[in-house]
């Protein structure tokens, strides 16, 4: 037991046990002063450094893990996985104590390249006023389990769970939800967002149907036995209609227009708090190149689904910007920026997002060279990336190989099937060892993996790229 003060009024009592393979934290605050205290998220976060840090291991399937947190006020918990998925989880359930939200708090000094170190869970209260002479408390309490937290089913130290059969949902879809207790209720109060909600009561079970005609988040809160549980719900717009709205408003908000100017047609980062377009020519992330290409790609489906003159002309600006400033047609050379005149690095991953971006462009206007600038930029890919020793989630050869065949650009199809096998059977060869030699993020991008042994699949039929799967 530790007690320590945590302020002038407050002292905090720590209590850890390990007791029939449970290990147990609980934190109790004590104000000891005579003025109430106020703790909010601002104020008050409980840590816990999991795992979560992505870095140069032989196999990280199996030598890392991924937490997930759910903050539902009395029902709270987090488990952490393996990316293989082998078992058992390591689940914590908060058995006393409301947590309302939570952070991730970064140090900042582990930060080499940022995206391997994924930083610290902080665990924060709801609004809670502590009175002189009172205290609150929270337990947590952890255990290697085969049952996940979010498998919805009540247990010992989580003796009330809610859910639903799906968190994000599109206008007019329904949605199932339940509540569970494994302790006797009469009566329950249901709110989504203040308006009550009917549900069928079967025994210590509540379930409800609901169905939503517009989009925006939505809270279900339940209140019962002194208790109160929260989840909250997203509701989506159809997916053709959430693309057309970005498509919209990258055309209308993102895109640099001044004539003669090196950035004229690209389309930038956008700053919501100062509605101003943000560009860094030093900190490629935030250049016009890298991840921006996709906004060319989201641009010229929206247009598949629904054409629009202007937004048609916002993408050919677009890609004379491309083929001025970032796309070299002769050599199929993709420049990890604008001013190719003056910085002339090479990054593998831009090329797979250039490709799907005149992928689109074909099947928009069915001009071959489109096509063709595609599967050359994939074909100069693999040939800088060594085999393609890093995975990409946006690789679609499959299709690019399709159109080919289609269009009778039969040895063009071969080269790039060739070097998409490569890839599949290099993924294969290398099994759980996972690792990239320039963006260090796709290492811990399993689905890049899957896509490409999918692919591979559907090229040939081969059952050995599911099976690894």
């Amino acid at each position: 037991m530790l007690r320590t003060t945590v302020s002038n009024d407050i002292l905090l009592t720590v209590r850890k046990r390990i007791a029939n393979g449970i290990y147990s934290e609980q934190y109790v605050f004590s104000n000891q002063g005579n003025t109430a205290v106020t703790f909010s998220k601002e104020t008050l976060g409980i840590h816990f450094p999991y795992n979560c840090t992505f870095e140069n291991k032989t196999n990280l399937h199996d030598m890392s893990c991924v937490t997930h947190v759910w903050c539902g006020g009395d029902y709270a918990w987090m488990y952490s996985a393996k990316p293989s998925g082998v078992k058992p989880y390591l689940v914590c359930y908060i058995t006393e104590g409301m947590i309302s939200d939570y952070s991730i708090s970064y140090d900042v000094s582990r930060i080499s390249c940022g995206a391997s170190y994924r930083g610290a869970i902080v665990l924060h209260p709801g609004d809670v006023e502590l009175q002189p002479g009172t205290q609150m408390q929270y337990t947590f309490v952890f255990q290697f389990s085969d049952t996940a937290a979010d498998s919805g089913t009540p247990n010992p130290y989580c003796r009330m769970t809610l859910c639903a059969d799906r968190y994000s949902a599109f206008v007019g879809e329904s949605i199932c939800c339940r509540f569970q207790s494994l302790d006797p209720w009469q009566t329950a109060e249901i709110i989504c967002n203040s308006e009550p909600i009917n549900y069928v009561k079967d025994g210590t079970t509540a379930e409800w149907r609901l169905s939503f005609d517009t989009p925006g988040e939505r809270t279900v809160c339940v209140r019962v036995n002194g208790k109160t549980l929260w989840m909250k719900l997203n509701v989506l717009l159809p997916l053709e209609q959430l693309l057309i709205k970005r498509a919209q408003f990258i055309t209308q908000k993102q895109q640099y227009q001044e004539a003669g100017h090196d950035l004229d047609g690209a389309y930038l980062i956008y700053d919501r708090d100062t509605e101003c377009q943000y560009y860094d020519r030093e900190f490629g992330d935030h250049n016009a190149c890298r991840e921006r290409l996709a906004m060319g790609v989201v641009v010229a489906q929206a247009l598949q689904i629904q054409y629009d003159e202007n937004m048609m002309h916002s993408l050919r600006q677009h890609r004379c910007f491309i083929e001025r400033e970032v796309y070299d047609r002769t050599t199929s050379t993709v420049h990890d920026s604008e001013y190719r005149a003056y910085q002339r690095r090479t990054r593998a991953y831009n090329y797979p997002w250039m490709a799907v971006y005149y992928l689109e462009w074909y099947l928009l206007t069915r001009e071959r060279e489109c096509l063709q600038n595609a599967a050359n930029i994939m074909i100069a890919y693999y040939e800088i990336a060594g085999g393609g020793k890093q995975e990409s989630p946006c690789i679609r050869n499959h299709e690019i190989c399709q159109y080919l065949l289609e269009e009778g650009m039969e040895a063009l199809r071969e080269r790039l099937l060739q070097h998409t096998l490569a890839h599949a059977d290099r993924i294969i060869r290398d099994g759980s060892k996972c690792f990239s030699e320039e963006v260090r993020c796709t290492q811990f991008m399993f689905n890049g993996k899957v896509n490409i042994l999918c692919q591979a699949y559907h090229l040939t039929g081969d059952q050995q790229y599911l099976q690894f799967v």
